[in-house]
């Protein structure tokens, strides 16, 4: 199951291995009783946000689709195609609507998401 680990002042959670997870794919996992939406942008990069819609409160957003805005990794949240930017949650459409987003990275072919959020 998820197992944390605390490591320079921050706690991890393992969401899995990197080779489950496509380029592209989202995934939902469990961090301290949240449902959080994990990402494999590209080969290195993974990004984690809260897997709730925020419009209808929808545990949908691990099915987004992973896209590109002039460069910077956005998800399309599949209820309502609106991007989300990947890194700082703000809504590219819709200003004020905003997603919270955690650390995501990879060690030892895992993926760990921080418990501290970034947003």
């Amino acid at each position: 199951m998820i197992e944390a680990t605390t490591s320079m002042n921050s706690t991890w959670v393992d969401a899995g291995a990197i080779d489950d997870l496509s380029i592209g794919a989202g995934t939902c996992v469990m961090v301290e009783g949240k449902q959080v939406a994990v990402f494999r942008v590209d080969q290195t990069t993974f990004r984690a946000i809260q897997n709730q819609c925020p419009h209808r409160g929808a545990a949908v957003m691990h099915q987004a689709i992973v896209a590109d805005r002039a460069g910077e990794p956005v998800a399309l949240c599949p209820l309502h195609k609106r991007a989300y930017h990947l890194v700082h949650g703000g809504c590219l459409e819709e200003p004020g609507a905003k997603l919270q987003v955690y650390s995501a990275v990879q060690d030892s072919g895992r993926i760990l998401v921080g418990l501290a959020d970034r947003a």
